[in-house]
């Protein structure tokens, strides 16, 4: 981060990039933020400023399918062999075979895609006094977020390891691909003006205002 001013001007900045590889596979996520902070008196009766902000954010298509997993982990048993060395996965491998049983591994690593959410903030602003004890202030903000997700499912088969076979033919079966867009844009202008006098021993103080919102 970077900060400083003067008597005139103020500004701050900063950026943090942040990644952690998750506790489970297939459930990284990358997060980027920036943020700036400036105000300038440009003369006696007028200051402008801004405030921004900025946020990116990439995860793996596991970290939607975490929940998930853990509902999985519940319902399996501990005859589950969720993977062999060889890249195989699973079933239950107890004598029941309890084919519903769940594989928490596969669900984890069979999912292919990224979900990225960006978000922009911002608000312009701007002060003018003309007159002692007026002042009038008028500020613009901007709330953006946009986020899409594309995921999809990596066919595997699952195996029973006791006698070498495929129990399901998954990677035969109709796969669904999923593509979503979200957008959500929020805008509010605001205008309003102070006005404070003191005639002898009394104080007057005017307040006027005008606020608009755009979701």
């Amino acid at each position: 981060s970077v900060s400083g001013g003067q008597k005139k001007y103020n500004f701050y900045s900063s950026i943090n990039y942040f990644h952690n590889d998750g506790l489970l596979p297939n459930t990284a996520c990358t997060n980027i933020t920036f943020r700036n902070n400036f105000s300038y008196k440009i003369n006696n009766w007028l200051e402008v400023g801004n405030n921004l902000s900025y946020f990116h954010s990439t995860a793996e298509p596991g970290t939607r399918a975490s929940a998930n997993v853990f509902e999985w982990i519940d319902a399996t048993t501990p005859g589950m062999v969720p993977k062999s060395p060889d890249g195989r996965y699973g079933m239950a491998q107890t004598p029941a075979g309890e084919s519903q049983a769940g594989n928490a591994l596969l669900t984890l690593e069979t999912r292919m895609g990224d979900t990225y959410l960006r978000n922009y903030t911002g608000k312009l602003f701007a002060t003018i006094t003309p007159l002692e004890g007026l002042a009038i202030r008028g500020s613009f903000f901007i709330d953006k977020t946009d986020k899409d997700l594309f995921n999809t499912s990596i066919p595997a088969d699952r195996w029973n390891f006791q006698t070498n076979t495929r129990w399901d033919l998954t990677s035969t079966a109709t796969k669904s691909l999923t593509n979503r867009y979200w957008k959500i844009d929020r805008h509010i202008v605001d205008v309003f003006s102070t006005y404070t006098r003191t005639i002898t021993n009394h104080s007057f103080d005017l307040l006027l205002g005008y606020n608009q919102e755009y979701y």
